[in-house]
């Protein structure tokens, strides 16, 4: 009886340890599993705030609450991090989006939607730095006051007969260290002053440009050249140079506009002589003068074009990928989206058919006037040089165009439609045909075309810059020679020539013979 009693004592001490180890095992489970439970509840809750088919629930900031309060219960949740990416990203938040998706990279280094959408935000950060230019002091020559000596100075990019102002500042591009790169910049011969009237944002900017004299001047004596910016006449920055630091190519400077944030200023640049007031060989050059959002340095440091292009190869993205995508947003005129993706493909060593380098260009210079140097000597971007004049001849005009019917691409000759007449170029409805110029100094120009209708039946051409009507023309069965006017600032433009056929039911074509460019005399700025 004794050991029956035992024996029973024994089971249930066995099952009330049992029993104890089972709750104990319970509880730890618990206190693993739990976490990750309401990790998930918050995970979803964030999701469910950045839902954007529904406005009334959208909201960015308290899905940043939400996946905060997901990491703090589970820091390797790494969903919450790429959520995070999409939270910040619509708040514009670049630096956080980067930071929450590197770490969701790191914990799913397989993931190649991660690595995708990180280089989308690295795209994304480069576009913003784009859009941050208030002003280009470059382009809006044309709009500025310029003040110089009552006597005419001679330079080479003047003639004698432009106006005195022009031979002090004029608007031209300069290669010069350390990129070489064809730099859009203001040239002025001193004494000059220029004045730019410019409203600035609420936001704060700053005034960036290089500095450096005239790459063709500098083995010329001279006693040092003065830079210097003026706020409504107020001095808030004065530079010496000497030939010496001007060999070493551009020197980089910027100046606080902040104080003057939402107002209207005159901005003006001054360029002096030396002590000596000795003016030999001095033409200052300032290298891409623009005012932009101060906020563009911080944005510049994080690298997107290195670090976009590292994220697409992660992503298994290759070079011919984005080409095809810069043609995409190329058809949808997204020219700006357009040059940054051929300029990826181009640095993960691509290979561009001629039609994407000609659609390359024209993205380039529809964006900010430049051409990458890269495409400066390519056969496949003829590029003709402005100076005094200037005749292009129709068999060098390209089309603009994609057609197969025709077999004609973007970038072919205009001769390379079937015409009856090889020795000229056929404008047909399905034009444009363009030419590619590049102005050294700002002028205004003549621009003349010889043209005539192909059959009896109403047409008219029409001569655009960079895709903005000049002049149209009523084209006739005979040669005419059709003249019209336009302003070119410095650097690289388009001039394209189309047709419209105006007789319903009736085949035509507009032939050309060449397009021929003239300087205006004193034509100024």
């Amino acid at each position: 009886m004794a050991a029956n009693n035992s024996k029973g004592i024994a089971t249930f001490k066995r099952r009330l340890a049992i029993r104890a180890l089972v709750a104990l095992a319970g509880v730890m489970l618990s206190i693993l599993i739990l976490p990750h439970l309401i990790s998930a509840y918050y995970l979803q809750a964030g999701g469910k705030a950045l839902d954007d088919k529904n406005r009334l629930t959208y909201n960015p900031s308290l899905a940043l609450e939400h996946l905060q309060t997901a990491l703090e219960w589970d820091v390797h949740n790494a969903y919450a991090y790429r959520l995070m990416g999409k939270a910040y990203q619509a708040q514009g938040n670049w630096l956080g989006a980067i930071q929450a998706l590197k770490r969701y990279t790191e914990l799913q280094p397989d993931s190649l939607s991660g690595h995708i959408e990180l280089a989308q935000v690295y795209e994304a950060v480069d576009a913003d730095i784009h859009a941050m230019n208030a002003a280009d002091l470059v382009l809006a020559l044309s709009e500025a006051t310029v003040t110089a000596l009552d006597g005419s100075v001679s330079t080479y990019h003047v003639r004698s007969n432009d106006p005195t102002e022009h031979g002090y500042v004029t608007a031209t591009t300069l290669s010069l260290p350390p990129d070489f790169d064809n730099q859009p910049a203001l040239l002025m011969h001193m004494p000059s002053w220029v004045s730019y009237t410019i409203s600035l944002p609420p936001e704060p900017t700053i005034l960036r440009f290089g500095m450096s004299i005239d790459p063709q001047l500098h083995n010329l004596p001279g006693d040092n050249v003065v830079f210097e910016v003026q706020v409504n006449g107020e001095s808030i920055f004065l530079e010496r140079m000497d030939q010496a630091m001007a060999s070493e190519g551009w020197h980089k400077r910027t100046v606080d506009l902040t104080p003057w944030s939402g107002k209207e200023i005159a901005l003006t640049l001054v360029a002096t002589p030396g002590s000596m007031s000795d003016i030999s060989g001095d033409l200052v050059g300032w290298g891409k003068p623009q005012v932009v959002d101060s906020r563009i340095a911080s944005l510049e440091k994080l690298q997107p074009e290195l670090y976009a292009i590292e994220e697409w190869r992660r992503a298994g993205v290759t070079a011919q990928d984005l080409i095809r995508e810069g043609n995409r947003a190329f058809a949808q005129q997204q020219y700006d989206r357009a040059m940054r993706l051929y300029k990826r493909g181009e640095t993960m060593e691509g290979a561009f058919q001629s039609s994407e380098l000609f659609r390359w260009a024209i993205a380039a210079i529809m964006t900010d006037h430049t051409l990458p140097q890269s495409l400066m000597n390519s056969t496949a971007v003829p590029v003709y040089d402005l100076i005094e004049s200037a005749q292009i001849e129709a068999e060098k005009l390209k089309w603009m165009l994609a057609d197969s019917y025709w077999d004609i691409n973007y970038g072919d000759r205009l001769i390379d439609h079937p015409s009856r007449n090889p020795s000229v170029g056929v404008l047909w409805w399905g034009g444009p045909a363009v030419a590619f110029v590049h102005v050294q100094h700002e002028a205004t120009y003549q621009i003349t075309v010889r043209a005539k209708h192909s059959i009896s039946g109403p047409g008219q051409l029409h001569i655009e810059k960079n895709f903005s009507p000049i002049a149209l023309f009523s084209l006739t069965p005979n040669w005419q020679d059709f003249t019209a006017t336009v302003h070119l600032s410095a650097g690289f433009h388009i001039i394209d020539l189309q047709y419209t056929q105006l007789a319903k039911g009736v085949d035509g074509d507009a032939i050309i013979d060449w397009i021929r460019f003239q300087r205006n005399a004193n034509s100024g700025k």
